[in-house]
């Protein structure tokens, strides 16, 4: 799931059993009593993906596109949002991949991928891939190349696909030694759980990825590894380094400081202005909240978020009511857009820059098949107990777990739900 950035906040949202897209366009008009009240649902109409996942959004280029990962297709492809044409008919072409499974690094037009799950662009044009199937993160970088053979001599651009963390892709898969798995076979890609540099880090099935705070910082949700990683640039060492910020290899579901914290297959991850992190925690049905961001890529604290504990008043539309069920893509909505809550009859115009602010995250709720529009509402009061150790927030009315010291309060106060098709993404 995407946002496209405009000033309504459509949502894109990949409809991966469907092999489509989804176009979520928002009422255009604020509520007066009319029947305008749900939202446009358009799809493509020439969709040839297959199984697509990640979704991201860049106005680089002097244009503004569209990439996703055609998982089954084993490739990324992109599309120009149009100006005038509806979205529905948007046309898309091949970006980088073969439509070949494997794993090789090189120009995008012949390197190889193995179900690509997440994507995300960063302010100098490169393009972050996690390789899911290849347990590894990808870049793939705009190089210009002076052409002699052209009647003008200009420079055309390429890109470039490499390996920056994970297995090796240089001709190749790098080879595990030989090492039985579980079903007692030689494994043939190098899975693991590891940090350290790009070149010696492991990866299980990582899916989610986002920018980080500072430049040339990737989070990653490492999704069979049960955490959450950080990549990152290191000037000292003239190459990308990986470790991890919070969870760890052992599934389960514990609130509290980053190191102790755990996570049951995380998918997706968003960060939010304030730089905290959303994560949808799959294995546990809920959504995750990392905060308390001290600066060189560290994280205080994990608490979930969930909508079980709203007013029993509330009334959820459609008939659906919470928890979650496996939620998997999510994202962060843009300051001014036009999701709304049916109970409230108002829009959520998230241009207040007064307290208390208001952080709106879409989520692909997909064992419910529905998109949830979920507004947090966090005000600047704080409340102490006696240990008075790090800041950690408490989620009024929302989450029930311990909490620590000087929490500024966070409450849910609002939840739109849409029904969708099957296994959206």
């Amino acid at each position: 799931m995407c946002c496209l950035g405009d000033d309504f906040g459509t949502l894109v949202v990949s409809d991966s059993q469907n092999n489509t897209l989804r176009f979520l366009v928002p009422p255009s008009s604020s509520f007066h009593g009319d029947n305008d009240t749900e939202p446009r649902v358009q799809s493509l109409r020439h969709a040839r993906f297959s199984l697509p996942r990640g979704l991201a959004v860049t106005s680089s280029w002097d244009r503004t596109y569209l990439l996703v990962c055609d998982s089954g297709h084993h490739s990324i492809q992109w599309g120009q949002l149009p100006s005038t044409c509806p979205l529905d008919e948007m046309a898309f072409d091949t970006f980088a991949g073969t439509g070949f499974r494997g794993h090789h690094d090189g120009p995008a037009d012949t390197a190889t991928f193995h179900h690509p799950c997440g994507i995300c662009v960063d302010d100098t044009e490169t393009v972050y891939v996690v390789d899911t199937g290849n347990h590894c993160i990808r870049e793939i970088r705009r190089i210009k190349k002076h052409v002699t053979s052209s009647r003008s001599g200009k420079s055309t651009h390429h890109w470039i696909v490499s390996t920056i963390a994970g297995c090796s892709g240089s001709g190749g898969i790098r080879y595990k030694a030989v090492v039985k798995n579980e079903r007692g076979r030689v494994s043939n890609h190098a899975s693991g759980y590891a940090d350290g540099p790009g070149d010696r880090a492991r990866f299980r099935a990582p899916t989610g990825i986002c920018m980080g705070q500072g430049s040339g910082e990737l989070l990653v949700a490492d999704t069979f590894n049960h955490c959450i990683r950080v990549v990152c640039r290191s000037n000292a060492l003239n190459a990308w380094t990986v470790h991890t910020i919070a969870g760890g290899i052992q599934s389960g579901h514990l609130d509290g400081g980053c190191d102790a914290a755990m996570f049951n297959q995380p998918v997706g991850i968003c960060r939010a202005g304030d730089s905290s992190l959303f994560v949808a925690d799959k294995g546990n049905h809920c959504i995750r909240h990392i905060g308390g961001w001290i600066g060189k890529l560290k994280y205080s604290w994990v608490r979930t978020i969930s909508v079980g504990d709203l007013a029993p008043s509330w009334r959820f539309s459609k008939g659906v009511e919470p928890p979650f069920l496996l939620p998997k893509g999510l994202t962060v909505l843009p300051p001014r857009h036009r999701w709304y809550s049916p109970s409230q009859h108002n829009h959520h115009e998230n241009n207040n820059k007064s307290a208390p602010q208001h952080v709106v995250v879409g989520v692909c709720d997909t064992g419910n098949h529905l998109v949830r529009v979920v507004s947090l509402e966090i005000e600047d009061s704080t409340t102490f107990d006696n240990s008075n150790a790090e800041r950690q927030p408490k989620y009024v009315g929302v989450s029930t777990t311990p909490s620590a010291t000087a929490q500024p309060q966070i409450r849910c106060v609002s939840l739109y739900l849409h029904r969708c098709l099957p296994n959206i993404k």
